[in-house]
């Protein structure tokens, strides 16, 4: 209930140490984050695709809006989806993407060469990335999964590829 979960947020607000940043990851299910505004936090949304049921890629694509699909049949036609980039090479390219917006990465080389490694030995995650006809990559999207759903956990799409659809396309 809304009484709840406003006690709740007040409990952990209470109890959070004075920081000059603090970032906060909740789950899609939280709805009400308004004690957290009167507390002075701000709230950015991000959201991550998940598909879930790939039985019917036809029909997956068909639920597509006309712009995504636009953009997957302009992408088709110059780009090539390969899987299994190396952990180590996606990194670096993601961090080469942040850092022409002089951005860096929100986690570390190690924690996600060792998720990706962990993920890859259970057969649960790979790297899609897509290549043009010189075998430069346009994009890269680390994708996880488990018995019912894939998630686009995190992905690189530098702005000057961007127009090449090769985001809708991954």
């Amino acid at each position: 209930t809304l009484s709840h979960n406003k006690m709740a947020s007040e409990y952990f607000i209470s109890r959070m140490p004075k920081a000059a940043f603090t970032a906060i990851n909740m789950s899609h299910t939280f709805k009400y984050w308004t004690p957290y505004l009167w507390h002075g936090f701000q709230q950015t949304t991000r959201y991550s695709l998940k598909i879930n049921d790939l039985t019917d890629i036809d029909r997956v694509f068909g639920n597509f809006d006309e712009s995504k699909k636009r953009n997957i049949r302009k992408a088709a036609k110059s780009l090539e989806i390969r899987q299994n980039m190396a952990g180590e090479k996606f990194y670096d390219f993601f961090a080469a993407g942040l850092m022409e917006k002089g951005q860096k990465p929100g986690f570390s080389r190690d924690l996600f060469l060792n998720l990706h490694s962990e993920c890859v030995a259970h057969n649960a995650g790979t790297i899609l990335y897509a290549v043009d006809s010189e075998n430069v990559t346009h994009g890269a999207l680390f994708v996880v999964w488990d018995n019912s759903a894939m998630y686009a956990l995190t992905y690189s799409f530098p702005d000057k590829y961007r127009a090449s659809g090769v985001g809708d396309f991954l």
